[in-house]
């Protein structure tokens, strides 16, 4: 249910239940067991991905002695991979870069390891599990989305098809990472002036994800991707658009309105200056700007309802 809740951005969600196995493990197993100190990773990276960090902070101090102490290196590489995201969440994209190249390491190291000849003898190495096919990719993943911020592109162009190919090559990995790297790699061309391929790429990862959530957060948030994407192309018709599809599902989801930053807004205020009067609609142009400008504004109360929310459906059977 957690991993369900964290698919669809449900981070409230993922939260709750997190929390709810937390409470069962450490009654069980005792706050010290590995079990615990992986849940306590889950749920801080959860808690991060809400802007609550230095409570994130303190749920990895907690993991932290639990994990380095066992002999898990998959434990291990997952905790490195998380502080990547929460360092990435905070925006400190240089640390989260030499977290998830760390953790790429890690997982290609474990990945070798089970590479051997196998026992009978033979020189056939066995398959990967997708499990750890998955992990490696997600490592790619975030390195890629790290290096990028940083400006260094071809790094992230590397590591973002390194990503591609693991997913596209797994059949057992979650559906939704491929709309997800399709549009990181939409998000890549772009940076590098790859106008058409950029486009497509934007194009594909909205089929995908209207195809694997409806109009959801997920789904909303390739819109207004897309819809940034054609602002800064100046074709503010079509971002403008694009941002009002997004505006549509937002105003149905309290959850995907939680996530709501300025950032994101920005560009539709740009598309919706930049469009004028060309289309005779200066009027309710101005009323969506403004709403727009409220869906931030209204992020905090969201939020709130959105935990509550959260907590219900997780205490009902």
């Amino acid at each position: 249910m957690a991993r369900q809740y964290s698919g669809a951005d449900n981070f409230a969600g993922a939260e709750a239940a997190y929390r709810s196995a937390l409470d069962i493990e450490t009654k069980i197993l005792g706050p010290d067991s590995v079990a615990v100190g992986e849940t306590l990773i889950e749920l801080a990276l959860q808690v991060s991905n809400q802007g609550r960090f230095d409570e994130a902070a303190g749920l990895f101090r907690r993991a932290a002695p639990i994990i380095e102490s066992a002999s898990n290196p998959t434990a291990q590489a997952r905790l490195t991979f998380y502080r990547a995201l929460d360092a990435a969440n905070q925006r400190n994209f240089s640390a989260a870069f030499t977290y998830a190249r760390d953790a790429v390491t890690a997982w290609q190291d474990i990945i070798g390891a089970t590479q051997s000849p196998g026992a009978d003898g033979s020189d056939i190495a066995p398959p990967v599990s997708a499990s750890l096919e998955g992990e490696l990719a997600h490592g790619f993943w975030i390195e890629a989305e790290m290096a990028m911020r940083l400006d260094d592109m071809p790094t992230a162009e590397t590591a973002a098809e390194e990503a591609l190919m693991i997913i596209s090559e797994q059949p057992e990995l979650p559906l939704w990472w491929r709309p997800e790297i399709v549009l990181l790699m939409a998000e890549i061309n772009a940076r590098q002036d790859r106008v058409v391929t950029a486009e497509r790429d934007f194009t594909d990862a909205l089929a995908m994800d209207r195809k694997l959530f409806g109009d959801a957060a997920p789904t909303a948030n390739v819109l207004m991707q897309q819809g940034q994407f054609y602002a800064d192309q100046q074709v503010y018709a079509a971002s403008v658009a694009s941002f009002r599809d997004a505006f549509s599902i937002l105003a149905k989801d309290s959850v995907a309105r939680s996530q709501i930053v300025n950032d994101q807004i920005v560009p539709f205020l740009t598309a919706a200056t930049g469009l004028g009067d060309t289309t005779g609609q200066r009027k309710a142009l101005e009323g969506e700007m403004f709403s727009a400008i409220q869906l931030v504004g209204s992020s905090i109360a969201d939020q709130a309802i959105a935990h509550v929310v959260a907590r219900e459906a997780v205490a009902d059977p």
